[in-house]
């Protein structure tokens, strides 16, 4: 059972998927996001800093040797970022990683902006913090390893308003090559409005999954 989630920059996906992986923890949470950016490739760099999309050839070999070389099977996935596209979609669906359900989170885009300008992230284990939202314990360092958070280098203003002019083009088609299955009730769509608290998010997505896995 695979699980995608999809939403725009800022919409929680990286902390909700790990809060999935708490509460369900046979699922092993993946993020395209952090796989490209500890990347070696200084094109994969350069691109990420532009906010220019890595290609879906490049994207999916990166995404299929992390799969291949630490989790060893293709069941159980939580995939963070991954597919983008329409073409995505499909390699997936080639390579037999099969999608069960889809989580689409929706956050309007002046609360993305708010979320953003006050993220900082931990590099090695892709902890995410914010300055009002989620503080450390300690200004600017990371909780469990005392290390300095950064801002990433995409998370400026121009940028963002090209991430989400991107992930608005994509997510239709993205739905589009799943809707057959949605209809049919073989994927489970789940919707999840983030602009509530996390609290009041982690109880719906609890409760919605609840009744699908």
């Amino acid at each position: 059972m695979n699980i995608i989630i999809m939403g725009p920059p800022a919409s929680g996906k990286g902390t909700h998927s790990k809060f999935i992986t708490e509460k369900y923890k046979n699922f092993k949470y993946i993020s395209i996001g952090e796989l490209l950016r500890k990347s070696n490739d200084n094109n994969i760099k350069d691109k990420i800093k532009k906010g220019i999309l890595i290609d879906d050839d490049t994207t999916f070999n990166i995404l299929n040797d992390y799969i291949v070389n630490n989790i060893k099977n293709k069941n159980n996935l939580i995939l963070d970022g991954f597919p983008r596209t329409y073409n995505q979609a499909k390699i997936l669906e080639l390579n037999n990683i099969n999608i069960y359900i889809i989580i689409q989170f929706i956050l309007d885009k002046e609360n993305i902006i708010k979320r953003i300008s006050g993220r900082k992230i931990h590099i090695n284990s892709g902890r995410i913090y914010h300055d009002l939202y989620n503080p450390p314990i300690i200004k600017d360092l990371d909780d469990l390893t005392g290390e300095k958070l950064v801002i990433r280098n995409d998370d400026n203003i121009e940028i963002i308003n090209k991430r989400i002019n991107d992930y608005n083009n994509n997510e239709k088609s993205i739905i589009s090559f799943y809707r057959k299955k949605i209809n049919n009730n073989i994927i489970k769509l789940i919707k999840i409005n983030t602009n509530d608290t996390i609290e009041n998010i982690k109880k719906m997505l609890l409760y919605k999954l609840s009744n699908v896995i």
